[in-house]
């Protein structure tokens, strides 16, 4: 990851610029998901989960 430009605004906040690769973004994505689920900021709900369920035993799996 490169940064650049990194101007301080008053607010104390930072503007800045970056460039990252691919195989970084992917990790990053994967980080900032896990850590905003784990800060409450977004929710899993179960509904997905049973959505998923539903779906696999529809494909043919079974559920022990």
């Amino acid at each position: 990851m490169l940064i650049s430009n990194v101007k301080k605004n008053e607010d104390g906040t930072l503007d800045f610029d970056f460039h990252i690769e691919e195989n970084e973004a992917d990790f990053l994505m994967d980080f900032a998901i896990k850590e905003l689920i784990r800060r409450g900021v977004f929710t899993v709900a179960v509904e997905k989960a049973e959505q998923e369920v539903t779906l696999f035993k529809e494909n043919g799996g079974t559920v022990q």
